[in-house]
């Protein structure tokens, strides 16, 4: 999962509808998912028996894809979240 901090369902029908609007000449689009704190959905994945991972660093992915891929072999389900660029 790409964590962008974002959802870019609600930027991207905002830019469509009102493409001249206040929040596209601002960039300010009330789609931001870390302004009320930060959300972990890797923390989601483990309540329910995944195996889940969070990488903040680009050294960290192989390793991470690695036992993920190891996990999904073994018969559970694995989430790797990953921190990008922000929407």
């Amino acid at each position: 999962m790409l964590d962008n901090r974002g959802w870019s369902a609600v930027k991207e029908a905002t830019r469509r509808v009102y493409p001249k609007g206040v929040a596209v000449a601002q960039e300010q689009y009330m789609a931001r998912l870390d302004q009320r704190g930060e959300r972990r959905f890797e923390d989601v994945a483990k309540a329910f028996g995944a195996h889940a991972e969070r990488v903040t660093e680009a050294g960290q992915v192989e390793a991470a894809i690695r036992r993920c891929l190891e996990a999904v072999e073994g018969g559970q389900a694995a989430v790797l979240t990953a921190r990008v660029t922000p929407l």
